[in-house]
């Protein structure tokens, strides 16, 4: 089997042999969380092998993309080429939808219930002093820390000279539906902004970092729709000192100055054209 000949239903020691290039000792799936057991087309894989300087192992997780998901791949892989937007590295993909052949390898990442509960209580129903930035209990580190570093960094993109870019751009509805100010605060963004969609990502000689996964719905639009789906979508209210966070972290990766009046206000009209109900 060649390695272009490779599915996902085929990964396994034979794979991460040529993957690695050397013997393998172990290979194996490791379990699954709950929030992925319903899910067959999702697997984390441990492996060990003997290289040049030893023995090494590696987590990996590997993922097939569904019909409609596709997407995901060459959004991905131009994030990684064209930003420094912070993302689990993509290690190897197969993109062939004509045949069913869509999936891709990252580097393992934990997810939100990896970081567990405690600190999502520590982060939404306790207000300690803010511990350093690179610590997963620092608010508003779940959500708005990942945004602000998908925002911050795509902000200062002059994206009517970008070719070939295979995110979509947002078109509202109606002329009216958003207005032309809310449309030029104008990022990359998530789009679907939800608990599963934020990792905790730690390894060794790397800082820690917030990551989001699943880039499916990323558009290049308004930013305020990503802020609306955190504040109403997903019921976590964006308190004055957060947002005062995420508009300096922007402003510190972008340049880009942004007011809170006119970020609240165009996370409200966001609220309205995205259908989001009010979290109170």
């Amino acid at each position: 089997m060649r390695g272009s000949d490779y599915r996902y239903e085929d990964l396994g020691r034979r794979y991460f042999a040529e993957l690695c290039g050397a013997d393998i000792l172990s290979c194996e799936q490791s379990p699954l969380h709950d929030e992925h057991q319903s899910s067959p087309m999702m697997a984390r894989w441990c492996v060990t092998w003997r290289g040049n300087r030893g023995r090494h192992a590696g987590s990996f997780v590997a993922k097939k993309l569904l019909s409609g998901h596709e997407r995901e791949i060459p959004i991905y892989r131009w994030l990684q080429d064209n930003t420094t937007v912070n993302m689990p590295t993509l290690i190897d993909f197969r993109y062939d939808p004509e045949n069913a052949n869509c999936w891709m390898l990252t580097e393992s990442c934990y997810n939100y219930k990896d970081v567990e509960y405690y600190y999502l209580n520590r982060l939404f129903f306790s207000s300690p002093a803010w511990p350093p930035a690179t610590e997963p209990t620092d608010p508003p580190g779940a959500f708005l820390r990942p945004l602000a570093d998908l925002h911050g960094k795509t902000l200062g993109i002059n994206w009517d000279r970008v070719q070939d870019c295979p995110i979509p751009f947002y078109e509202p509805p109606s002329p009216a539906a958003v207005p032309s100010w809310v449309r030029a605060m104008r990022a990359v963004i998530h789009g679907s902004m939800n608990f599963q969609e934020v990792g905790f990502r730690k390894l060794p000689a790397f800082p820690p970092m917030w990551c989001l996964f699943d880039w499916e719905s990323a558009h290049v639009g308004p930013i305020c729709f990503d802020l609306a789906q955190v504040h109403y979508g997903m019921s976590r209210p964006i308190s004055d000192e957060a947002l005062s966070w995420y508009v300096q972290e922007v402003h510190r990766m972008s340049g880009t100055c942004l007011g809170l009046s006119e970020i609240r206000e165009g996370i409200e009209i966001s609220r309205v054209v995205l259908g989001l109900s009010d979290p109170g």
